[in-house]
């Protein structure tokens, strides 16, 4: 296997600001594959818990969602769905706002992308901030060699 190939790991998905009043329906995307959807969750992305029904943060490590009660379970994911091996050259992570079922507000929001490669590899964790359309959004991940 070459030396070039990498894991990716998503770590953390935080809501700094959400682009809706009543809370956002974020969707990730790795290489163009949903990886990440709001409705496996239960709960709309807020920066503000105010409500049963919002999170304002996604553990991708442990599969829960912070909620006014704390960390809880989310049900709908495993740990193993956000780790990405072998991945070689460019890989584009996307933050969506999915705009299904609001015919007025056209179509969904692209919240930005980060490009990672084999050369961000390091013990250490990377963040990005997706900071469009007047959202603000935090990505933890991390990259590692794929064995």
């Amino acid at each position: 296997m070459s030396a070039s190939n990498y894991t990716l790991h998503l770590i953390l998905l935080e809501c700094h600001q959400q682009q809706e009043f009543d809370g956002d329906e974020p969707y990730l995307k790795v290489n163009g594959t949903v990886c990440f959807e709001w409705e496996k969750i239960g709960k709309r992305f807020s920066s503000e818990l105010t409500s049963p029904q919002h999170t304002d943060a996604f553990d991708f490590r442990t599969g829960k969602v912070r909620t006014l009660h704390g960390w809880e379970a989310s049900g709908n994911y495993l740990p193993e769905d956000f780790i990405f091996p072998n991945l070689n050259g460019e890989t584009a992570i996307e933050l969506w706002e999915s705009d299904e079922g609001e015919w007025f507000r056209g179509g969904d929001d692209f919240l930005g992308e980060v490009l990672v490669n084999a050369s961000q590899i390091s013990y250490v964790e990377h963040e990005y901030l997706f900071d469009m359309h007047s959202a603000l959004y935090r990505l933890v991940y991390r990259l590692s060699v794929s064995e």
